[in-house]
Order: C-alpha cells, then sequence, then structure tokens
C-alpha cells in the first residue's frame, strides 16, 4: 500500500514541480516582458530582449528534460514490481527539480548586478527614516516561528530519554537553530544590506521583504514539522513512509514557493522607464 501511495505521490511530485511550476513562473515573466517592454522601460533590461527570450527558453527545456527524467524513473519503479526499495528517490530527484530555479535566481541576481553598473544617474533618492525589523516581521510571525522551535524542542528532549541508538538528540535542535539562524541573517541582509536593484521603489521593497519573511516563515515551521514526522515514522518503525512524507513536504514548498516568492506582485515599473531631461 505504501508503494502505491509513494507511486502517485512521486508522480505528483514530478508535475507540480517540473510542470505545473515552471510554467506558472514562465508565464508571470512573459507577461512581464511583454507588458512592460524594453522599448518603454529600458532600465528594467540591461541586455537586449533577445538574452532574455534565450533565458525563457533554457528554463522550459530544462524542466522538460527533467521532467521526462522524472516520467522515465517513475516508470521505471513501477514496471520492476521486485523493487520496493524506492532509497533516496524522491530527495535526489527534488534536487534536481531545484536546480532550474537555483539558476533563475542566479540569473536575477546578475540581472541586477547589470542593472547597477549600467545605473548612471548622479542623483539618487533614499528613504530619510531608516527600515526598521517590525516594518517587515509582525509578532505573530516571530511567535509561530518561535512556538514551533519551542515545540520541536521540547519533542526531542522527550525522545532523547529512550536512548535511541540512531537518535541525534540535541544536535536536533543545534541544526534546526542554526537553520533558523540562517534564514534570519537573510531577512537583516535583506532590510539593512545594499539594494540590488537600483531603480526598485522602496515600497516594492517592503513588500517584497514582507513577502520573503512569509515564506521563510512556512519554511521554518514545514521543516519543523518534517523533522518531527520523520524521527516519529522511525520510532515506530515506520521508516518505508518517509519517502512519501518527503515528496509531501517537497511539494508543500513548491506551491508556498509561488504563492509566496514567485506570483506577481503590484509592481510600480514606472522607476524602470528612461529618465527624462529637462531643459533649464
Amino acid at each position: 500500500m505504501n508503494d502505491l501511495f509513494f507511486s502517485l505521490a512521486f508522480l505528483s511530485q514530478i508535475v507540480l514541480i517540473s510542470v505545473w511550476l515552471p510554467m506558472r513562473v514562465n508565464a508571470l515573466l512573459r507577461h512581464q516582458l511583454e507588458t512592460w517592454p524594453i522599448e518603454s522601460y529600458p532600465r528594467l533590461y540591461p541586455k537586449p530582449v533577445a538574452y532574455y527570450e534565450r533565458a525563457l527558453l533554457h528554463f522550459r527545456l530544462i524542466n522538460g528534460a527533467i521532467f521526462l527524467a522524472g516520467l522515465f524513473l517513475w516508470i521505471v519503479f513501477n514496471v520492476d514490481e521486485t523493487n520496493d526499495d524506492y532509497g533516496g528517490v524522491a530527495w535526489g530527484f527534488f534536487m534536481l527539480q531545484s536546480l532550474p530555479f537555483v539558476m533563475l535566481e542566479i540569473f536575477t541576481f546578475r540581472t541586477w548586478k547589470l542593472m547597477r553598473d549600467a545605473d548612471t544617474r548622479s542623483m539618487r533618492k533614499a528613504e530619510l527614516r531608516p527600515r526598521q525589523l517590525a516594518d517587515v516581521v509582525s509578532a505573530m510571525q516571530l511567535g509561530i516561528t518561535a512556538s514551533a522551535f519551542i515545540v520541536f524542542s521540547l519533542f526531542i528532549i522527550y525522545v532523547d530519554q529512550f536512548a535511541y541508538s540512531w537518535f541525534g538528540g540535541y544536535t536536533n535542535i543545534a541544526i534546526l537553530g542554526a537553520g533558523y539562524a540562517f534564514l534570519s541573517g537573510i531577512v537583516l541582509w535583506e532590510l539593512y544590506g545594499r539594494k540590488k536593484d537600483p531603480y526598485q521603489d522602496e515600497n516594492d521593497r517592503i513588500s517584497r521583504l514582507r513577502e520573503l519573511i512569509r515564506h521563510f516563515v512556512f519554511v521554518a515551521v514545514a521543516v519543523t514539522v518534517y523533522g518531527m514526522v520523520t524521527i516519529s515514522l522511525q520510532v515506530l518503525e515506520l521508516n518505508q513512509f518517509r519517502q512519501l512524507a518527503f515528496s509531501i513536504y517537497c511539494q508543500l514548498l513548491a506551491i508556498a514557493s509561488f504563492y509566496t516568492v514567485f506570483r506577481h506582485r503590484d509592481t510600480n515599473f514606472e522607476v524602470y522607464r528612461e529618465e527624462k531631461i529637462t531643459a533649464a
């Protein structure tokens, strides 16, 4: 029965992350190219439009190849009835599925660098009031993440008393704490660091950071819950369900990523128009 559940979950993972999510992201980027073209918004595109068209094509092709590889892998596991050990297939394939999105993130960072290099303005606007952490993080978000960490710590303390030979004990708390600290560091870097997009409206920057924090809160809670689930499965000697749990976890992260990071925002694109020089 577990094989059937995992087979369905893995097929869903293949379609969701390598078909649905790339199609939605591609549609958003295509919409940007068509709605805010390079002719009217030259600051938004430091390279010719063919450069971005080619990048979108590569994004689609890579995801398409990964989808076909996943479909082949899924067929092999379903045809070969003697293979009842999926090993780390869900984890390994998720790493492969993440590759085009990591490449897209690198492409975005490179585009921002090109925009900064092309920025020849002698005068730039700056906010008079310094940004504060309270501007982007709510008390509820802090409470949710703190509660998740406390619950996980209490869970580890409880399980540790049974002295399982395989159990990492308080190392689990340290690893989760390091993950929380890493996400917190990204937030502080984004908040107080140099603006990556030199033309970005300050309200857009704050809005983007708030969405990033909502995503990080979801990731932190999801990782915490997943950690408790996998430990519980091992305690109950139900390790055969760990791959199923991971596949579901990956898909939840993909959906959350789209609705908190990739989805279209009400961005002020007027800042990307060519600056008009008026005669004195």
